[in-house]
């Protein structure tokens, strides 16, 4: 078998009437699959910092308790009020799927403590179905969905997080500036 990776081999042998016969049979690693799951930061009050949110993906169980953080995401642009991340599914150094079957992800927003942000404690459960492509050996993402708990459920649920910012009472704010004046003598009112 050229470029193929036999995983088992088993045969039996016989002879019959003085003739030799083979009976082989042989599995075939499927040939491996990925995929990504995209979400949106959004923050109204003013633009977002790079790196200043953060969100995590965790491997679950099929209750969707977390067992393992997988990876973290930051805002890594900043400079506007929506900014996107992607996680690249599975998570391995290899980075692709090597068997069908049903994998469960948990995906929150990791709140910190600036008083001034009201963080989106919005969760979301991912399932993610891999089977084989139909008449091949090759694996393929068969569903993703996306359910937000509390909220809406299907394949087409962004994932997404909403975030405000507000000033603080008792915050000030200095503004320091110069004025250039030109075509007059510059008074002291002016």
């Amino acid at each position: 078998v050229t470029g193929t990776t036999v995983t088992a081999v088993s045969g039996t042998s016989a002879a019959v009437n003085n003739v030799a016969q083979f009976s082989n049979t042989y599995k075939v690693d499927p040939v491996p699959t990925q995929t990504t799951i995209t979400g949106t930061k959004n923050l109204t009050g003013r633009n977002i910092i790079a790196n200043e949110f953060e969100f995590e993906l965790y491997q679950a169980d099929s209750s969707f308790a977390k067992i393992q953080l997988l990876e973290t995401q930051k805002t890594a642009v900043g400079g506007s009020t929506t900014e996107q991340f992607t996680f690249r599914l599975p998570t391995e150094t290899d980075g692709k799927y090597s068997k069908a079957g049903t994998y469960y992800y948990v995906i929150n927003e990791k709140a910190k403590d600036n008083a001034a942000i009201t963080y989106d404690d919005s969760v979301y459960h991912i399932t993610v179905v891999v089977g084989l492509k139909d008449g091949t050996n090759d694996l393929e993402v068969k569903s993703i969905l996306i359910n937000k708990v509390g909220g809406a459920s299907g394949a087409d649920v962004p994932v997404e997080f909403n975030n405000s910012y507000t000033i603080l009472s008792g915050t000030s704010i200095t503004v320091n500036g110069d004025k250039d004046v030109t075509g007059k003598d510059v008074l002291v009112q002016d």
